[in-house]
C-alpha cells in the first residue's frame, strides 16, 4: 500500500509540462478522424531524396538489417486483491505473447517495392514503470523520385498495464498525453538507422 502510495505522490509531482505541451504534428503525419472527436496516427512517411543512387538489394539488405518482428509478450496484474480475513495483498499475473515472424510481407523486385512489418521500443509509458510497443509495416521502394520510407498500420501496446487489463495493440491516439510525439520518435529513430545504413 506503501508502494501505491508512492507512485501517486510522484505523478502529483511529476512535471506537467510533457502532457500540457501541444505537439505541432509534422507535415509528414497523416491522421484519420473516427468520430466526432478521436483522431489516430494514419502513417508517417519519411521518403527522401539521397545523395547517390541506392540499389533495390541494398534497400533490402538495411531492411532486414535494422527491421525485427519477435515475439512480443504483454502482462498486466488484473484482478489484484487484499484476502478480507488475512490481509495479504494477491497480485494474480497475465500474459499474453503476440507471434513474430518473418519481416518481408511483400517483395517485388521488378518494380523495387517492398512491405515488411516489424516491432520498435516505443520508450518509456507511465511514468517509466512500463514501455511502449509499436507496431508497424513499412513500405519501402526505390525509384529516380528517391527513397519511399513510409510507416502505416501503426498500433502500440504497453508491456505492462499494471492493474488494468491489458488489451494488447491498439492504434495511436493525437489527443494530448497519448504519447504520439513519443511514437513518432521511434519510428524516426529506427528510419534514420536505415538511412545510415543506406549510406
Amino acid at each position: 500500500m506503501r508502494f501505491i502510495n508512492t507512485l501517486i505522490f510522484a505523478a502529483l509531482l511529476f512535471p506537467t509540462t510533457a502532457f500540457c505541451a501541444k505537439w505541432a504534428v509534422p507535415a509528414n503525419v497523416a491522421v484519420r478522424a473516427e468520430g466526432k472527436h478521436a483522431s489516430y496516427m494514419d502513417s508517417v512517411d519519411f521518403s527522401y531524396q539521397p545523395t547517390a543512387a541506392v540499389a533495390f538489394p541494398q534497400l533490402k539488405m538495411c531492411i532486414a538489417e535494422n527491421v525485427s518482428n519477435n515475439a512480443i509478450t504483454l502482462s498486466d496484474n488484473a484482478g489484484a486483491f487484499v484476502g478480507p480475513a488475512t490481509g495479504t495483498y494477491y497480485q494474480p499475473s497475465h500474459s499474453q505473447t503476440v507471434q513474430g515472424g518473418g519481416i518481408f510481407k511483400y517483395v517485388d523486385d521488378s518494380s523495387s517495392t517492398m512491405i515488411a512489418t516489424g516491432t520498435t521500443d516505443g520508450g518509456p509509458a507511465a511514468l517509466g514503470l512500463t514501455r511502449d510497443i509499436v507496431k508497424f509495416d513499412l513500405k519501402a521502394a526505390t525509384s529516380d523520385a528517391g527513397i519511399t520510407l513510409k510507416f502505416g498500420n501503426i498500433t502500440r501496446a504497453q508491456q505492462s498495464t499494471g492493474s488494468a487489463a491489458n488489451d494488447g495493440f491498439g492504434p495511436v491516439g493525437m489527443w494530448r498525453g497519448a504519447g504520439a510525439q513519443r511514437i513518432y520518435a521511434s519510428l524516426e529513430a529506427l528510419t534514420n538507422k536505415i538511412k545510415s545504413c543506406l549510406q
